[in-house]
């Protein structure tokens, strides 16, 4: 049973003396009867929602509006309201592996026929899988069934690796500028919580276009085209998104943009590269 709360109680997360209702050193919250009270419990639980909602909603709506918004509004230490950069990478990333099987894009979970003959990898690819298994045999459609599945599981997780080779390709454009590595890899991880959802965006858009009579041409629909547009996409965001941040003129941002942006592509086919070996290895 709860007792009621004496004049000086001690905390016991940190051990500190709290003559409050909240740790002076810690915040812990000291318990007390009316806690356990059926209404202070609902009352909780609509705060958590209603404070998670309002985050999610303010993190999103920066992310895809104000580039590089979120990221000075971390440096400056305004973080309450927002998601922190891992959370929010973190929902961008479920939000694509969710939606992806229906809008089709497979940047991240790339099946084996590409990586066997459309990737600057696939005549290594092509050999390694044919030490196991001919593309020409029965027993090939099984081993790709099950190779792109497990690519689909680890494409999640391997997904993340992308993040500190941005940011190591941020702090080499950016030498001299006297910024912690930290500082661009919370850049980074902004960056590619955008990118997914970008990603999301685009994906839907393209998927419902026929049917809004947006798109009428095939090329509209074909790889080179939608492939513009994410590296148009991925231009414009950067120049943005570097201009507000790290505030230089606006001609060197967008050159250093160019170079970046660069650096997604190589850094998409590493990752691509990676996921191979990783799924081969594993069957």
């Amino acid at each position: 049973m709860i007792t009621p709360r004496s004049p000086k109680q001690i905390c016991p997360t940190c051990g500190a003396f709290v003559t409050e209702s909240f740790c002076s050193r810690c915040g812990e919250k000291l318990v007390e009867q009316a806690d356990f009270a059926f209404s202070t419990f609902a009352a909780d639980v609509v705060k958590e929602f209603t404070n998670l909602d309002g985050r999610v909603l303010h993190s999103v709506a920066a992310i895809l509006s104000q580039p590089g918004l979120l990221t000075i509004e971390y440096f400056r230490g305004r973080r309450v309201a927002y998601l922190r950069p891992v959370q929010l990478f973190v929902l961008a990333n479920v939000l694509y592996f969710l939606i992806q099987p229906i809008i089709g894009f497979n940047t991240f979970t790339t099946p084996l026929r590409i990586h066997m003959n459309s990737l600057w990898h696939s005549p290594l690819a092509q050999r390694l899988v044919d030490k196991k298994v001919h593309d020409r045999t029965p027993e090939f459609r099984d081993y790709e069934r099950e190779f792109n599945q497990v690519i689909h599981t680890q494409s999640r997780s391997l997904v993340f690796i992308m993040i500190p080779l941005f940011a190591v390709a941020v702090s080499l454009v950016y030498f001299g500028s006297k910024r912690f590595f930290v500082e661009h890899l919370i850049f980074s991880l902004h960056y590619y919580a955008f990118f997914l959802m970008f990603l999301c965006l685009l994906g839907g858009f393209l998927r419902l276009a026929p049917y809004l009579r947006v798109i009428s041409s095939p090329f509209m629909t074909s790889d080179a085209f939608v492939s513009s547009l994410i590296g148009i996409g991925v231009l414009v965001y950067l120049h943005l998104a570097l201009k507000r941040v790290y505030q230089q003129g606006t001609l060197w941002t967008f050159a250093k943009a160019i170079v970046l942006t660069s650096f997604v592509l190589i850094i998409v086919q590493f990752y691509r590269f990676v996921l191979f070996f990783t799924a081969y290895l594993a069957i």
